[in-house]
């Protein structure tokens, strides 16, 4: 799954009594897109995030609206015109460009956006994350987060980490997606949109910060 758009943290969530009803087919505010995450987020934990805050969201979506607007409206579409999680995320996921396809220089003070940072292969083989075989040992914060070329790949990343007794707590992507519990806004070392992957192991609950915008640079 793609990153959905940037979201933040702050206040208890604020469900909507009600299901808003779709904008027009041409447009969509920040503030009914917003109304909608309020609907949705009780049952749809990767928009549960955003809801945190449910005051702050309209005006972080506009700046980001303003920002890109024709890559942001048909993902705020995605989720104003579907009534279920489900059919929201998999909107989305179709809606969002490839982050890798074309690779930014690495700046923290820049709008992160939806491209993925391209660094040198040295650096990308010394990367927070490689190698890593188990959840105990995948150490990561919003500031240092584990760092993939694509959700993809950070889904199959996590496929592949074991648990102290050898299980599997991620088994699929699908998997992935599920443990997914929002996006926190920017971070790491070149400003990418940090994912918040929640995973438990028999031994304990794991938090995982995740940065799936950054690629190794061709040599």
């Amino acid at each position: 799954m793609t990153s959905a758009p940037p979201l933040s943290a702050g206040s208890p969530a604020l469900a909507s009594p009600q299901r808003p009803a779709a904008a027009p087919k041409h447009d969509v505010t920040a503030e009914q897109f917003c109304a909608r995450v309020a609907w949705l987020a009780p049952t749809c934990p990767p928009l549960a995030t955003l809801n945190q805050d449910l005051a702050g969201c309209p005006s972080l979506i506009q700046r980001e609206l303003d920002a890109s607007h024709d890559t942001m409206l048909p993902i705020m579409r995605c989720v104003v015109d579907n009534n279920e999680c489900a059919a929201a995320m998999k909107c989305i996921i179709a809606a969002t460009p490839d982050p890798t396809s074309q690779l930014r220089a690495c700046d923290a003070s820049a709008s992160p956006g939806l491209s993925a940072v391209g660094v040198p292969k040295t650096a990308w083989a010394q990367r927070n994350g490689a190698g890593v075989t188990k959840f105990r040992d995948a150490h990561s914060t919003q500031a240092r987060p584990i760092e993939m070329c694509g959700i993809d790949a950070a889904n199959e990343w996590l496929t592949h980490l074991r648990c102290d007794d050898g299980s599997q707590a991620v088994k699929s992507h699908h998997d992935a997606e599920l443990t997914r519990t929002g996006n926190l806004g920017p971070g790491g070392r070149c400003g990418s949109l940090i994912d918040d992957y929640d995973v438990t192991c028999p031994e304990r609950r794991y938090e995982i910060f995740m940065d799936a915008y950054i690629c190794p640079l061709d040599p």
